[in-house]
């Protein structure tokens, strides 16, 4: 499974990934706890602090995936030429207001990658799901009326 993903932002290809550095560095910007991200997003006092705001969080993806991508030039697992930093104010020059819901979308979406599981073979759910068992019971009902 690949922990990267590529995001298209004014016309360009940047891949994003989520590394222990990126976490690092996106748990500094939010005061310490990743799990705050959403409510930091949102807490720009106007569309132009939460633009700031998902830059930088973009910024610092995207540069997750350079730092891997030299990384692995270094150590003789890729070829090719080493990849500058993007600057923290790279993506505020390139994002568009009306797509901030792509945006943080996207971010969330490099943020879940290599959070998902498979449960097991033999492993049964103890707890039902309430809406099924509602639809299977009306399921049940239709039937009997039918006949």
């Amino acid at each position: 499974m690949s922990r990267s993903k590529v995001i298209e932002i004014d016309e360009k290809k940047i891949e994003l990934f989520f590394s222990t550095w990126a976490l690092m560095h996106i748990s500094e910007r939010v005061g310490g706890d990743i799990n705050t991200i959403g409510t930091w997003l949102d807490d720009g006092k106007d569309t132009a602090g939460m633009l700031e705001r998902f830059s930088y969080i973009l910024a610092d993806l995207a540069n997750g995936a350079v730092i891997k991508h030299n990384a692995d030039i270094a150590l003789g697992l890729e070829q090719g030429d080493k990849k500058p930093l993007f600057p923290d104010d790279y993506f505020i020059n390139i994002l568009n207001v009306s797509d901030i819901l792509t945006y943080r979308a996207e971010i969330f979406g490099a943020l879940n990658l290599g959070s998902d599981y498979e449960i097991p073979d033999g492993v049964e759910l103890t707890e039902k799901d309430p809406d099924l068992a509602e639809i299977e019971r009306e399921k049940k009902e239709a039937g009997r009326a039918a006949t």
